[in-house]
């Protein structure tokens, strides 16, 4: 099968087709291009039935034959989208190749120049313009020379004319549809200003201070000073300071993105700054949207690929949002820790199945959670109601998540309100019982529990390994995951749902925490690809030992110390680095000073240990800086006498 992922990066769009001129393959780019998705453009679609270009010669027409039997030079033509009608340029090549059983495909690559022709036409246009003004100025100049005697009168003539042609460069400014703001050397915006301004910022610019025009905080405004203090300072080349000058206005409902153009008087000294302020809130709503549609994509792909843990993760979300629900109501007597747990437990699971709405709910009711951490007596009420809402939307994202999937939850058996599955069949258990009280040898009913009553854990384990390449794909890792399941491991899984749950945060912290970048890893003398490896036995005390292993950076015994210091955890730090390491499991634990995607809150470690602690186990890790990670967890093994009870009911 021919691999295309070689095109994957490209910045120009590639497409492959068939004979039928069927669209067989199309990168982000392209898909971008084509202002559809890649998996619809590559559902049979004929490319002349997304694209009509302006040569109908063109094999990519119905019609049309150039292009293919032999390799096209890059062709600039037009081209018409025809589900917007939105038309473009394009420098467009054609490569026919061989491909699977010796048929042949034929490759498009399409340079996109259309931004380029408008600008350059838009230029052209300001410079006709501009050049229009001069031949007015020089033409008046030789009006008042030869008018001389009827100078007043001329002087107001084109004066008026020059009136004329500013209101004309203030309109082509206006129309232009950016704000456009002089800065002086206090930071202050100038009495020159386009009308976008208005808009953009809710308010005329002039006189009024950057930082006040962006809203800036406290902090934000220091850094805003200083920065403009540096430029007009000239301490650094304006090129160098540029990139630390504001980007971003992040008003709400707006994106506007921020550019910045020095103005130098004829000694090259720097006199004004021009910023350019771009709305670009409807390019973002269109990301966003586009990100939603891969996501329910990938929430699809996870849902089929791993049907049964998601039918378990449905039922527990469920279950863990009405709890959420019942305990935010205790007020003061809340057990922020629990909570904590249960909120990043959530999350870590909703992002696995990539069930966005969900993950971003639980880590906004985390956020509000966090004032409650500290001194609980100077909790306001309105923080108490503030973190009540955000569990209420969770259980409304909980809600919309299945609405908006019920056609595919019902066709797939799926359902949040079903009794979570049980390891074991009531039929099975009735006849187990049977054969215990008929005399039946012991070996014969151990035989009988071990294939029918128990089960393997393959199926939870393999569903980490998508954790782990969600999240290389989208921090730019690589990672190979290993699994090592002795093959007679069987367990009363019903008895380590909440475990298997839990021990989601075990691998996104490996990934996040743990595996460094492909440069990194290259610089350390290591492969490119970092491991990620769950290993799964019996030990010889009827314990089940798991362990979650990464080549990594390892963890610091100073950065341990310090963390602990920092944050007032109760430990004792005087104990060897292999006792210390053990403070990773404290409540509010964290290597890190704020909560990133993947983790950070202090939250993950804590929760891995408490299901191991009910379960009567007992877990504990090990670090070597530079080397990697190894958590090790033991649990009982669970006999079927103790999972009875809760299964009978």
């Amino acid at each position: 099968m021919v691999d295309y992922s070689i095109f994957d990066s490209l910045l120009d769009s590639v497409f492959v087709i068939n004979s039928e001129r069927e669209i067989v393959y199309c990168n982000e780019a392209g898909a971008s291009l084509a202002e559809s998705s890649v998996r619809r453009l590559t559902r049979g679609k004929k490319i002349f039935e997304v694209f009509e270009f302006s040569d109908q010669k063109l094999f990519l027409m119905p019609d049309g034959e150039w292009g293919r039997d032999e390799a096209t030079p890059y062709t600039e033509i037009a081209f018409k989208l025809l589900a917007s009608g939105n038309k473009g340029r394009l420098q467009l090549a054609i490569q026919p190749f061989k491909g699977e059983g010796g048929k042949t495909y034929w490759v498009v690559i399409n340079r996109d120049v259309t931004l380029e022709e408008q600008l350059h036409s838009k230029y052209q246009q300001q410079l006709a313009e501009q050049e229009k003004l001069i031949a007015e100025l020089r033409e008046a100049r030789s009006e008042l020379e030869k008018y001389s005697k009827n100078l007043e009168k001329m002087v107001a003539e084109r004066t008026a004319e020059l009136n004329q042609a500013n209101t004309m460069l203030q309109a082509i400014m206006n129309s232009l549809g950016q704000g456009f703001v002089v800065l002086n050397q206090d930071g202050r915006c100038g009495d020159i200003y386009t009308r976008a301004c208005l808009e953009i910022f809710g308010q005329a610019p002039e006189g009024v201070h950057l930082s006040e025009l962006l809203k800036d905080d406290e902090d934000s405004e220091k850094s805003t000073k200083m920065w403009i203090d540096a430029v007009f300072g000239e301490t650094l080349p304006f090129e160098s300071l540029v990139e630390l000058a504001p980007s971003y206005r992040n008003a709400p409902g707006q994106q506007i993105v921020l550019d910045y153009y020095p103005i130098l008087d004829e000694q090259q000294k720097l006199t004004n700054v021009v910023m350019v302020a771009t709305d670009k809130t409807a390019e973002f709503q269109a990301k966003l949207l586009l990100e939603k549609e891969r996501e329910q994509v990938k929430m699809i792909l996870n849902v089929i690929r791993a049907k049964e843990q998601f039918q378990r993760f449905m039922v527990s979300a469920q279950s863990q949002i009405k709890k959420m629900i019942e305990k935010s109501n205790r007020g003061h007597s809340l057990d922020t820790d629990e909570m904590f747990r249960l909120l990043h437990t959530l999350e870590g699971e909703s992002g696995a199945f990539s069930v966005h709405g969900l993950r971003l709910s639980a880590r906004e009711a985390q956020e509000k959670l966090e004032p409650l951490r500290s001194d609980k007596s100077s909790v306001s009420s309105q923080i108490l109601m503030d973190f009540r809402a955000s569990i209420r939307a969770l259980q409304s994202s909980f809600d919309q998540i299945k609405e908006d999937n019920s056609e595919l939850f019902s066709a797939l058996d799926i359902s949040a309100d079903q009794t979570s599955e049980r390891s074991t069949s009531d039929s099975h258990i009735e006849f187990y019982r049977k054969l215990a009280s008929s005399g039946v040898p012991a070996e014969m009913i151990e035989l009988f529990e071990y294939e029918f009553l128990r089960r393997a854990p393959t199926s939870y384990i393999k569903h980490f390994s998508e954790v782990c390449q969600l999240i290389a794909g989208k921090q730019g890792k690589k990672v190979e995951f290993i699994e090592s399941i002795d093959p007679r491991l069987r367990m009363h899984i019903a008895a380590y749902e909440d475990l298997f749950s839990v021990m989601v945060h075990a691998f996104r912290n490996a990934m996040d925490h743990g595996l460094e970048l492909p440069e990194e890893r290259k610089a350390a003398g290591k492969n490119e690809s970092g491991v990620v490896r769950v290993a799964m036995s019996w030990t010889n005390e009827n314990h089940i030992r798991i362990t979650v292993e990464d080549d990594g950076r390892g963890i610091s015994p100073e950065l341990v110390r310090q963390k602990v210091a920092e944050k007032g955890l109760k430990f004792n730090v005087d104990v060897s680095d292999d006792q210390l390491m053990q403070a990773i499991f404290l409540p509010g634990f964290s290597s890190r000073d704020e909560a990133g995607e993947f983790s950070g809150r202090g939250v993950g470690m804590d929760a891995i240990k408490d299901e191991v602690t009910n379960l009567g186990g007992r877990v504990y890790v090990e670090s070597r800086v530079g080397k990697g990670t190894r958590l090790i967890i033991d649990v009982p093994d669970v006999t079927l006498e103790e999972v009875q009870t809760p299964l009978a009911a």
